[in-house]
């Protein structure tokens, strides 16, 4: 991992991003239900806090940084398929 200060842009980054896709989705997709939308956003934020508080107690630490991107990389590819699948429902 190249350092922390980049994972901390690419969690600002990515988790906006999705939460880009939910509201592009909302409003593109007649009939979405807002609750389903509105808790995928919560939870989005959620996560993004907990990936934050999580890599600005890391300093240096290789092995925790790599454990924290792994489970960054899962979390992101759990919310995205949550989303997926709200917009394959409708």
């Amino acid at each position: 991992m190249a350092s922390i200060k980049n994972l901390k842009k690419e969690l600002v980054y990515t988790y906006g991003a999705l939460l880009d896709e939910c509201y592009i989705v909302q409003m593109v997709i007649p009939g979405i239900d807002a609750k389903e939308i509105d808790a995928i956003c919560d939870e989005i934020e959620n996560q993004y806090a907990q990936m934050a508080a999580a890599a600005g107690s890391l300093k240096g630490k290789k092995e925790a940084a790599v454990a924290l991107r792994k489970d960054f990389d899962a979390s992101v590819d759990a919310l995205a398929e949550k989303l997926k699948n709200l917009v394959e429902k409708k």
